[in-house]
């Protein structure tokens, strides 16, 4: 059964072993057999688009759920500080989801938040 265990970096023990999501502005797949590690980062599992979107220029803080379909379900703060110049950029925070059939990816985002910022 998958579980998350932790915040920072979140992590989910399942389908043999241990799967973690660092983050500080983009998330980072990695894997270890104990919480302790030794892990493995195996790559960006899903950093900023680089363009206007509300997730252009950041990506963090992942929760991930298992629907009852199967489908992975990677929820994240998404940010764009290019769209507020001058501004304090984490008052535009907004949460964003992308889907996955494996907790390995690839992650595919939906184009728009789930969860608009409203200051």
């Amino acid at each position: 059964e998958i579980g998350v265990r932790g915040r920072q970096p979140v992590a989910v023990r399942g389908l043999g072993g241990l799967y973690t999501w660092f983050q500080h502005s983009i998330i980072v797949h990695a894997v270890a057999d104990t919480p302790t590690g030794p892990y493995t980062v195996l790559g960006t599992a899903l950093e900023g688009t680089g363009d206007d979107r509300f997730d252009g220029t950041t990506t963090h803080n992942p929760h991930i759920i298992r629907h009852r379909s199967g489908l992975f379900l990677l929820y994240y703060i998404g940010m764009n500080c290019r769209l507020h110049p001058g501004d304090a950029c984490e008052h535009f925070q907004s949460i964003g989801v992308a889907s996955s059939t494996s907790l390995d990816g690839p992650w595919e985002r939906h184009p728009t938040p789930v969860l608009e910022a409203d200051l």
